[in-house]
């Protein structure tokens, strides 16, 4: 963005973070989807940027995309198939991994 186009920008947006302003974004189109009027949307968007600052102000936080999530799935319905009595060969052949992966998800803590 050049600094000619940061004039067509309001004042107070330009102070706003990218990653702020398309969270309040988000947060903004799920309300008016769920029905909340355009002054509730204003009033609940702007409390929870405000909350947000204040508890993850100056922190750089990570967001999984996902991969988390679907290891942990897999890794459950692996177990499940285990405990209904399929073999670790099996489960192998299955879930596209080797046996010693599937034993340390099977008997991990």
């Amino acid at each position: 963005m050049s600094r000619k186009d940061t004039k067509k920008i309001p004042v107070d947006l330009k102070k706003i973070p990218e990653l702020t302003q398309s969270v309040e974004d988000k947060l903004s189109e799920i309300m008016f989807r769920h029905g909340l009027s355009d002054v509730d949307v204003k009033s609940l968007s702007a409390e929870f940027i405000s909350w947000m600052k204040d508890h993850f102000g100056g922190l750089q936080i990570y967001f999984p995309k996902g991969i988390y999530d679907e290891a942990k799935e897999r890794a459950s319905a692996i177990k499940n198939d285990y405990d209904t009595g399929l073999t670790l060969d099996s489960l192998s052949k299955k879930y596209k991994l080797t046996r010693q992966r599937i034993y340390g998800i099977i008997f991990e803590k």
